[in-house]
């Protein structure tokens, strides 16, 4: 998992949020997280499930690394409320916590502690 792209991933997507989706039903966009494109463009599932220690979440696909800040779209909670029904039981994910699965059809998460250097980042 790399770790050294996240906190200017959160930075920029709170930043500039408006310029990477099309206009919503809603005024303000509610961002609390990201994903990788291959999720958001469904080529491929979520596979793990990162929730920064700021509270910033994330939601990729565990096969690359994703290097680079166009790797991410940002998430709005409302934009994205049903897409996101299906990861309850990870809803008592804690900061500083990620939890990472086989497959998309394994209901199956594994925990895992964030390293201590991402704290802050």
């Amino acid at each position: 998992m790399q770790t050294s792209v996240f906190g200017m991933v959160r930075r920029a997507l709170r930043g500039n949020y408006a310029n990477s989706y099309s206009v919503s039903e809603h005024a303000k966009h509610n961002i609390r997280g990201c994903m990788c494109r291959h999720v958001h463009d469904g080529s491929l599932p979520v596979r793990q499930v990162i929730r920064h220690y700021d509270g910033f979440w994330e939601f990729n696909c565990g096969v690359e690394d994703h290097p680079d800040l166009d790797d991410f779209v940002g998430l709005c909670a409302d934009c994205n409320r049903d897409r996101l029904a299906d990861f309850k039981m990870l809803v008592d994910l804690q900061p500083g916590q990620w939890a990472q699965r086989a497959s998309e059809n394994d209901n199956k998460w594994e925990l895992f502690l964030l390293p201590p250097e991402d704290e802050g980042a």
